[in-house]
This record gives C-alpha cells, structure tokens and sequence, in this order.
C-alpha cells in the first residue's frame, strides 16, 4: 500500500508542481488548476492541452523570464491579454466554449485552445478538418490536430 501511495505521490510530482512549491510566489498557478471543464469535455481538454496542463502561468512577462532559469523542466505560460485571440471559424463551437478560466489566466487557456473545434465523432471531426484545413476538431473523447489523432489513453480491463 504504500508502495502504491509513493508511486502516485511521484506521478503528481510534475515538473510546474515542482517549481511552485519552490518558487511559486509570482506565478498564478497550474494552467489545469486555472480551469474548470464541462462535465463530458475533461478528456479532450486533457488531449488539446497536452503537456501545456502542467504549465505555470504568469500575468506579468517579466517575472516569467526572471523565474525561467530556476524552472527546472516546467513550462511557463503568460497570461497576456493581446494573444490568444484570432480567426475563428464561424458557425463551429470551439473547445474553449467548454473550459471555464480564471479571468487572470483565460488569455493563456484561449491561446492553447482557440484553433480546437468540437466534434460530435471521428468521422465528424475529419470532415471538419478537409472542409477548414489547418483547424482542429474534437470530439468529447479525442482531439484532431494537424494530421494525427490524439485520443486519451482508456484504462485497460483488469483481467481476473
């Protein structure tokens, strides 16, 4: 058992996690931490975001640049207010109408997520893809991006 208890301990130990509990004054917190999801969206959420859940975010450039050599392998995200917008496709719900930000983090969350289109299946999200080149579509399940699928891993029958 606590065996068990050290190994998810270590797997919760993520690079950001490290880092803000060194040196986590400045920073807003874990972009995941940042977010709140509709219920059925948390996989394609996890898909898109990919390694950027475990970013640190910042509102303030500068204290991201000043912490940076200290971060020891995390991710720093900035929260600026002029990224995170662009082109989107009228007519398609994206994947940020699904994520919930904290208003000081929603241009880092908006950046990682605004090219990320819903998808009702696979078949859905591929045509999307051939009508609007270059966007991504996701289903609740999986997420499409460039010329891959992404699907989160689904945990394995035990065997008795």
């Amino acid at each position: 058992r606590h065996g068990l208890q050290a190994r998810r301990a270590a797997l919760a130990e993520t690079p950001g996690r490290r880092f803000l509990s060194r040196r986590g004054g400045r920073a807003l917190g874990l972009l995941s931490e940042l977010v709140r999801i509709d219920p059925g969206f948390d996989r394609a959420v996890a898909a898109a975001l990919g390694a950027l859940a475990d970013a640190v975010v910042y509102v303030d450039h500068g204290a991201a640049v000043e912490d940076a050599p200290e971060a020891g392998g995390a991710t720093m995200a900035v929260a600026d207010e002029h990224r995170g917008r662009g082109f989107v496709i009228p007519g398609e719900r994206t994947l940020l109408s699904v994520v919930h930000a904290d208003p000081k983090a929603s241009p880092a969350v908006a950046a990682a997520l605004r090219h990320v289109y819903l998808a009702t299946d696979r078949e859905d999200a591929l045509a999307r893809h051939r009508r609007n080149p270059g966007r991504h579509s996701s289903p609740p399940t999986a997420c499409w991006s460039g010329r891959r699928w992404f699907a989160p891993r689904r945990p394995r029958a035990r065997r008795s």
